[in-house]
């Protein structure tokens, strides 16, 4: 398992279709609410296993000191995992 700290919008193509299947399909956001303005000033992280990428998280800064975890998903054929604790260890 790695996990990857995207730098460049046009890395984000794994944490965005992830985003999309776990919100979008499975959970009916829409596309609107979930790609809210905000991944170009988050740190985006990926996990993958292999060169598969099955997790993802962002951290959106507020201030120096605050800073929030948000648009947590799994693939659901990899939930049970706990890959996402081991993103932000």
């Amino acid at each position: 398992m790695e996990t990857i700290n995207v730098k460049k919008v046009e890395d984000l193509s794994d944490a965005r279709e992830i985003r999309r299947k776990v919100f979008q399909i499975e959970q009916g956001v829409s596309e609107e609410s979930d790609f809210d303005g905000y991944d170009d000033n988050s740190d985006q992280f990926v996990v993958y296993i292999g060169k598969k990428a099955v997790g993802t998280l962002r951290v959106r800064y507020f201030e120096k000191e605050f800073a929030r975890i948000e648009r947590v998903a799994v693939l659901k054929e990899c939930r049970g995992e706990r890959y996402w604790r081991k993103t932000y260890k």
